[in-house]
């Protein structure tokens, strides 16, 4: 043995062999870390774009402006954000502090329930002014840390992590403060209707139980395996939490994994990516048709198919499919794949996995022609109708202006035009090849 570690030749090919583990093994980290710094910044900076667009919505509440208007406040990022949490600070080495995105989500309810109030009590428009104030800080704090580091326009990798670490920092000071100590803790007093909205909650309540089953039948459905589920301990107010782990033991196909413990919406995320040889953009498609043809129901349809490049190499694909029944979209249930280019399943949303959301889809009483016949200007390419969320019914008209599409919405039972937007989910396209 002494005589075999003396050999030169055979201690070469050690270091050799060595030398290339080592190699590789960095090139995971760099990879892996890579992948999570361009991920949270870019979910960063659409959260930020969500507060601001809750800025206008409070605005607008606030001053009872366009009290017929139906407003949409999204917090997808932010809420991205709020169950990746406890990995991105243990990636970041960031601790616990005054600030918590979850917080934000809870803020958001409220405004929600402000806003289905017909009237607003002195202390529900001193909590709109105190959020709005809060949400203006953190946006400013956000803009000054992209200035400081010089990333308005260039986003330098090296500096990824240190532009999100900075914001958490400012972020934590603002909520330090006094007068937004108690944002999360109010609660919005019942107002007519509250009862009935609270029972249709209640009935439709998802146990914890539930919440597991439902969890394992999904990850079962993808991998083929029975997972072992875990509870995080760090559980939300609305939500059940979980990660899982296989009987094997093995670390692989880690996620994290959310589900609504009011309507049992259901979303998990990749938390760790292993990197694995890159798959041809055919074979990356070939799998996301694997996942639809097991969860995307034969009666939704495929609307938007986004490709997200980096250094000009393909870096995953993104899937979003709606519920068509007859002509009408329901947007109560809504179903979002994402692919990385490594073949794997990153991100699953699905509003509605219970089908606890039984939507009633009836016939307008304005015809389209009428709502058509209200517009004077602008190339109309289509018009669609569309069973939003809080169980309207609207037809969406798009009209075309200098190679732009904008969106007028009109209450198809009143024929009223409640807002003109510009175009985002343009549910009549069609993706083909899935």
């Amino acid at each position: 043995m002494n005589k075999l570690f003396s050999n030169k030749v055979f201690l070469q090919i050690i270091s050799v062999v060595l030398l290339i583990i080592s190699i590789n093994l960095f090139m995971l980290n760099r990879n892996s870390n890579k992948y999570v710094y361009e991920s949270v910044d870019r979910n960063l900076k659409k959260a930020i774009t969500e507060l601001e667009n809750m800025n206008e919505v409070i605005f607008n509440i606030y001053m009872q402006e366009n009290s017929e208007k139906e407003y949409k406040i999204h917090t997808n990022y932010i809420g991205a954000l709020a169950r990746e949490d406890r990995e991105i600070r243990d990636i970041y080495n960031i601790k616990y502090g005054a600030f918590d995105w979850f917080e934000l989500e809870i803020i958001n309810w409220n405004i929600r329930d402000i806003k289905d109030k017909k009237n607003l009590t002195k202390e529900d428009e001193q909590y709109l002014k105190t959020v709005h104030k809060y949400n203006k800080e953190l946006i400013k704090a956000y803009y000054k840390v992209l200035d400081d580091n010089d990333m308005r326009l260039n986003k330098d990798y090296g500096k990824l992590k240190k532009e999100y670490k900075e914001f958490i920092t400012q972020a934590n000071k603002i909520s330090m403060k006094k007068e937004y100590s108690k944002l999360r803790k109010y609660k919005v007093r019942e107002s007519e209707g509250t009862e009935n909205i609270e029972a249709k909650k209640e009935k439709n309540r998802v146990s914890l139980q539930e919440a597991k089953e439902l969890t394992t039948e999904v990850l079962q459905k993808i991998f083929k395996e029975k997972p072992v589920i875990i509870e995080d301990k760090k559980s939300r107010e609305n939500t059940y939490e979980f990660y899982n782990e296989w009987e094997d033991g093995k670390d692989k196909n880690s996620y994290n994994i959310s589900v609504g413990k009011e309507d049992g919406s259901f979303s998990m995320y990749r938390s760790s990516q292993l990197v694995t040889a890159v798959v041809s953009e055919e074979n990356l498609e070939q799998k996301a048709i694997e996942i639809k043809d097991i969860f995307v129901p034969k009666d939704y349809v495929c609307y938007e198919k986004k490709k997200r490049f980096d250094e000009g190499n393909l870096d995953e694909i993104n899937y979003k499919f709606i519920r068509k029944v007859d002509d009408v979209y329901d947007e109560s249930h809504q179903i979002q794949i994402e692919m990385n280019c490594y073949g794997s399943l990153s991100d699953l949303r699905i509003s509605d996995p219970l089908n606890y959301k039984v939507v009633n889809i009836e016939k307008p009483k304005v015809a389209k022609k009428d709502i058509v016949s209200k517009l004077t200007k602008g190339n109309v390419i289509n018009v669609i109708l569309v069973k939003n969320t809080d169980e309207e019914l609207e037809y969406r008209v798009f009209i075309e202006l200098n190679e732009e599409i904008y969106t007028y919405i009109f209450n198809a039972n009143t024929g009223d035009k409640i807002d003109t937007i510009k175009s985002e989910r343009m549910y009549f396209k069609r993706v083909n090849n899935i």
